[in-house]
């Protein structure tokens, strides 16, 4: 199974809450269980099964906790709203199997910035957490399928299409690096995940890059070459 943004986060919390030491046993302490009947899915279960009051006690203590600068905390958070935040990724790419990546490391984000600055007292604090991350992976959803709409015939018909003269795609990003449309790092890129097939978790990992990182640089990239190659289709203007 591909790692995704989310299963990292789930074996993030696992390895985190082995042991009955810190920040375990402060978590144990919250949902109100013995620390050594603590693990990543008794937690989660213990606080889906709670009631709205209780459910937000705690979350209003995991929340001040993770704005305390403990990344472990962070990891708590977003750990324990996974059960919400699958079941929305899930929903989101039914039929965008191949966006769940780009999907959850958008949703991520947006959790992450609303962890930051909702007022720790809000009612319902975890849903609202979840509901910005879907919000987010939403958003994502419609600008794949917008654009996809708008310019995946053109791409898929010249992106990578060779030149007059060419051998193939690999000669045509190489001429785009000595055009100084592509960097070598992004024809490299570009040339793993289009040609050969790397998902682009793999690549972004062998290239030392992150995840969001890499799909963002490929974008920008596709983006140059799309464009370049609507310049060279116009036609000249022609001088009345």
């Amino acid at each position: 199974m591909p790692t995704t943004p989310f299963s990292t986060l789930q074996n993030a919390l696992a390895l985190l809450l082995e042991g009955t030491g810190p920040p375990g046993s402060e978590l144990a302490e919250l949902i109100g269980m013995p620390p050594h009947d603590l693990s990543a899915a008794a937690a989660t279960q213990q606080l889906l099964k709670a009631d709205r009051p209780t459910a937000d006690k705690v979350w209003r203590g995991i929340v001040t906790r993770a704005r305390e600068g403990d990344p472990a905390w962070t990891v708590i958070a977003v750990g324990l709203a996974l059960p919400g935040l699958a079941a929305a990724r899930r929903r989101l790419c039914r039929d965008l199997p191949e966006e769940a990546a780009d999907v959850e490391a958008e949703m991520l984000t947006a959790f992450l910035a609303e962890l930051k600055t909702i007022p720790p007292a809000t009612q319902a604090l975890c849903p609202k957490l979840i509901y910005a991350a879907r919000k987010a992976g939403q958003r994502h959803r419609d600008r794949v399928l917008r654009n996809r709409h708008r310019t995946t015939d053109f791409e898929e018909e010249n992106v990578l299409a060779p030149l007059p003269s060419s051998d193939g795609p690999v000669t045509l990003l190489g001429a785009h690096v000595r055009n100084g449309i592509l960097t070598h790092a992004e024809a490299d890129l570009i040339a793993r995940t289009r040609l050969e097939n790397t998902s682009l978790t793999r690549a972004a990992d062998d290239m030392g890059l992150t995840y969001i990182t890499a799909r963002r640089c490929r974008q920008r990239a596709q983006a140059r070459i799309v464009e370049a190659l609507h310049d060279e289709k116009a036609p000249e203007s022609i001088d009345a």
